[in-house]
């Protein structure tokens, strides 16, 4: 990502530490205010919901704060249950922040988000669909934190332990079914999450296919009456610089190249994040 880097260089000084975090304080804060409208003034609830959703033909009119308002609105509607566990959606919130912020710095997270924001701006622009929750945001950057970190284990509401990557998997099962049977302007805004997520890994999960297609055909050769001395072995196209490690000696292993070492550096999972950089 040469030109993402030559971004930072020139903007990265107006980059907002801690993007994610900030957004999660005034999120929370939101929904404890809808909560409370939702059982003492069901008008002003909805009223303010009216005020804060998207919907291209409003801003147009003026309502220019809609472009801004619809990434605190809550992606459902507030009661007991959902409040009583607002503290860990909150805080598994912060932790894809943070550990996206670790991983790529501060600029890169913020370039994500803000091209997320401008995907679901923009389809749901083209579609006239209004947008009523910042759910479409929130998928963005947990599918990024499940590409990164998907062998982490979670404990959902501090109990049950699950992978990261089997909750990304349900997530686009669940845009997939919203593919199949929402209307045209519905299909486009559920695929809206993947817009930055595949602008910033297209080229992580072509190399994962890719590794994962010459495993299968050498262990399918290998285990073949065809399988000659005369095999040619899988080509090395990835190689750690610390350890050593390939794709072809560990095939189920990830490689990254790092954003902040001077020409392309490429390092495993285990220390693209635990190496001096090269200046």
């Amino acid at each position: 990502m040469r030109f993402v880097d030559k971004l930072e260089r020139k903007f990265g000084r107006y980059a907002i530490k801690n993007l994610v975090t900030k957004l999660a304080y005034i999120y929370s804060a939101v929904y404890i205010a809808l909560f409370v409208f939702a059982f003492v003034e069901p008008r002003a609830y909805y009223a303010i919901n009216n005020f804060m959703y998207f919907d291209i033909n409003l801003v147009l009119r003026g309502q220019i704060w809609r472009i801004f308002t619809f990434i605190f609105m809550p992606s459902f509607r507030p009661d007991i249950i959902t409040t009583l566990f607002l503290f860990f959606i909150v805080r598994f919130m912060m932790y894809i922040g943070n550990t996206l912020e670790y991983y790529w710095g501060t600029f890169k997270l913020n370039l994500y988000y803000l091209i997320g924001i401008v995907s679901v701006l923009v389809i749901s622009s083209i579609t006239n669909t209004p947008i009523a929750d910042s759910g479409p945001l929130h998928l963005s950057i947990f599918l990024a934190c499940a590409f990164i970190a998907g062998d982490t284990t979670l404990h959902l509401y501090g109990i049950l332990p699950v992978k990261m990557k089997y909750l990304a998997y349900l997530d686009l099962l669940f845009i997939a079914f919203a593919v199949l049977t929402q209307p045209i302007g519905g299909k486009l805004v559920a695929l809206a999450p993947l817009v930055p997520y595949f602008l910033f890994f297209w080229k992580d999960i072509y190399y994962l296919l890719m590794n994962k297609k010459r495993y299968h055909d050498y262990r399918k050769n290998r285990g073949s009456k065809t399988f000659t001395a005369n095999y040619e072995k899988p080509k090395v196209m990835h190689k750690c610089e610390i350890c050593g490690v390939t794709d072809v000696s560990d095939p189920n292993m990830e490689f990254r190249y790092c954003s902040k070492c001077e020409g392309l550096h490429e390092y495993c999972i285990e220390h693209i994040n635990n190496h001096e950089h090269v200046k």
